[in-house]
């Protein structure tokens, strides 16, 4: 064979083998098999990432420091998604060291730059990127816009890893909207295409978020076994983190289910992995659970040690917000030791972590606490001013978040439906805005008032120091309807909603009657120390209702009322069962915390006796009436005791105004079985 014929050969076997690999690999397939997903740039970034990450967990200025040194190192065109990962990472790092200003910078930063010219792979996973900040900053609708166009990328593409993030996060979105429904979808989505694609650690990711939308709407066991799920695919991973969050999650959920026992047990398994693989900010957050634990079964010295040790964890890692959230927990620990000085430095402590933090919930628990120290000591004109001032933080709070519910609105509804929605909520911003505007010049008034009263006689003192007692019982029926404003009005027109949507025209008059009804009544008492019985039937019927739209079937209730009673010519504090009423159908009507043969229900009794009428709630299987379960939620997730919030405001009237209330819990026999009940017996 010829040199020449050699030379044909070897050039033949060339064309060929080029032939086959055009063939084989189209040019999109080829594209994104280079160095996309080469194994060396993988393995580097992962590596990068997890040391930023184990960083941020003992020492947030040192992972400060290394991700913008690696920033540096990065041209954002070759590997933008390490770039764009550590950049959020900064971002974090910066706002809980409490540098907002450079915070903000970044996400603006991120939120402002052009993707569209990168890869699709990296097009994708930098929306996701920017998806996860927008949900984190609460611009949910901006999130949802970019979780969705990185979903369609992904899918064109055939990514999968992508889209079962995409389809995650807006699970988690619509969750956070309280669309339970629809988050449910998307996140069943993604556990099948995770159990497609067979990737375990997607598979974990998946399911545990699962749990979590579970419990939330109330599928209690569903959501039990997903956590069992979870954590043994965490243990065939040998995931020490994974295993440590699950662990975590499963304590969480018992403490929820107020299985004090077991919750401490979970945390204790968790604090164990989470010692082994050193996560410091971890650990603290698990002794921060476990002293909420204490606090629940009473020991309030280790609730205070176990906070403590948290405090000295974020104090080392620099986590200014959560130092601030601390101090709170320990102030609030020691209250019940009656130590109230320490109480007072401990919430001068925390309010200096918050203070750059002024428009986080969480900020106003120094204020609440500063007027339990005092109430507790007798210093009624302190606390009422601490509580106009919390007042005026809840409405600011309160205006944002119904400002944010009508963006949500503007995106979900067609326009006609939406402009009919939208200016209802727009009136009842107004309202809010001017009960703000009204509480600023009440407030001036009163200082005017103080300055008076110091240099008057000592009766003087004595009569306005009463005006102030009077004016703190209507403050904190106030207080209630703020409270139940910020998460009532938005589920009662969610509900509403859905029967515009089933074009249920009747339905929907009916109901929007009745809400309007009873948001007249919440005006008309926002001001009144007394309203008649019959307004307040009135008005927990009206508010039962709203509810039963809700609940359907699982809410049952029934209002007896003696023939002889007149209830226009009796008087009583507004809401005075509201807070159980509240608790009963928010947290025991679709998990009752009594099982009988009876069907759980509601039944308020009214009788008259000839020295007294009697106000009875009957407690038909729900198990709202016990007196360590009742407890009502308050702006950033502090829970109340219905019973002690209810004796404080009854004592206030019996001191103030006179009047002969008084509290009962007992038991009464209907049909030879035995239910719990709450009464108020309203004296002549």
């Amino acid at each position: 064979m010829s040199i020449y014929t050699r030379k044909y050969i070897n050039l033949r076997f060339k064309a060929l083998c080029l032939f086959a690999v055009l063939f084989l690999f189209s040019p999109s397939t080829y594209s994104q098999n280079t160095d996309l997903h080469s194994l060396p740039k993988i393995t580097n970034n992962q590596k990068i990432l997890n040391h930023a990450d184990s960083l941020s967990h003992i020492n947030i200025p040192l992972s400060l420091n290394f991700c913008l040194q690696e920033i540096e190192k990065i041209d954002i065109q070759d590997n933008p998604i390490l770039f764009f990962k550590l950049l959020n990472l900064t971002k974090y790092c910066y706002y809980n060291t409490a540098q907002l200003v450079q915070a903000d910078s970044i996400s603006k930063y991120i939120q402002a730059l052009i993707v569209e010219d990168f890869h699709p792979v990296y097009h994708s996973e930098i929306l996701l990127t920017k998806a996860k900040l927008a949900l984190s900053n609460n611009r949910n609708i901006e999130s949802v816009r970019l979780a969705r166009s990185a979903l369609i990328i992904s899918e064109r593409n055939e990514n999968p890893a992508n889209q079962i993030e995409a389809l995650t996060i807006l699970s988690r979105l619509y969750s956070k909207m309280d669309r339970i429904p629809l988050s449910l979808e998307y996140i069943e989505e993604a556990v099948a295409l995770s159990k497609k694609t067979r990737t375990f650690t997607d598979d974990y990711k998946t399911i545990i978020t699962r749990s979590s939308i579970l419990l939330q709407s109330n599928a209690v066991k569903e959501a039990q076994k997903d956590l069992i799920v979870a954590y043994q695919i965490s243990k065939q991973l040998n995931n020490i983190g994974f295993q440590t969050n699950a662990t975590f999650r499963t304590g969480q959920f018992f403490y929820n289910q107020k299985n004090y026992i077991k919750a401490l047990e979970q945390f204790e398994r968790s604090l164990v992995l989470a010692k082994s693989k050193n996560r410091q900010t971890f650990i603290a957050n698990i002794l921060t659970y476990k002293a909420a634990v204490a606090g629940k079964l009473g020991d309030y010295r280790l609730a205070v040690n176990y906070n403590r040790q948290a405090l000295q964890i974020r104090k080392k890692a620099h986590q200014q917000q959560m130092q601030g959230s601390s101090y709170y927990n320990i102030a609030s620990s020691i209250f019940y030791l009656n130590q109230y000085d320490s109480v007072l430095f401990y919430i001068k402590k925390g309010e200096e972590k918050y203070r750059p933090y002024h428009q986080q919930p969480d900020f106003i628990r120094g204020f609440d606490l500063r007027r339990k120290v005092a109430i507790a000591q007798g210093n009624y004109k302190k606390a009422f001013f601490l509580l106009e001032e919390s007042m005026q933080i809840l409405d600011s709070l309160f205006l944002n978040e119904n400002k944010a519910k009508i963006d949500d609105l503007e995106s979900d509804f067609s326009r006609g439906k939406y402009e009919q929605l939208k200016t209802e909520m727009e009136t009842e911003v107004s309202l809010q805005k001017a009960l703000g505007e009204r509480n600023s010049l009440l407030l001036n008034f009163l200082l005017f008032i103080l300055v008076l009263v110091a240099i008057s006689s000592y009766f003087a003192y004595i009569r306005y120091r009463n005006i102030n007692r009077r004016k703190i019982a209507l403050a904190s029926q106030k207080l209630i309807l703020v409270q139940m404003n910020s998460h009532f009005v938005f589920n009662a027109l969610t509900a509403i909603q859905s029967l515009i949507y089933k074009q249920e025209i009747d339905a929907t008059i009916y109901y929007l009657s009745v809400f309007s009804n009873m948001m007249n009544k919440i005006l008309d008492v926002s001001n009144k120390s007394f309203v008649s019985l019959k307004s307040e039937i009135d008005f927990v019927k009206y508010f039962l209702q709203i509810q039963h739209l809700r609940f359907g079937d699982d809410l049952n209730f029934n209002i007896e009322i003696d023939d002889e009673i007149d209830l226009s010519k009796i008087n009583t504090p507004p809401m005075l069962i509201y807070p159980f009423i509240e608790y009963a159908v928010e947290e025991c009507v679709q998990k009752p915390l009594i099982q009988g043969k009876e069907k759980p229900s509601i039944l308020i009794v009214l009788k008259q006796y000839s020295n007294y009428t009697s106000y009875k709630v009957i407690d038909i299987n729900l198990g709202f009436s016990s007196l360590n379960n009742c407890f009502i939620k308050r702006h950033g997730g502090q829970e109340i005791s219905c019973q002690t919030l209810t004796k404080e405001r009854m004592s206030i009237y019996n001191n103030i105004f006179k009047t002969k209330l008084i509290f009962v819990r007992s038991t009464e026999t209907i049909l030879n079985v035995e239910y719990p009940f709450i009464e108020f017996q309203i004296k002549k």
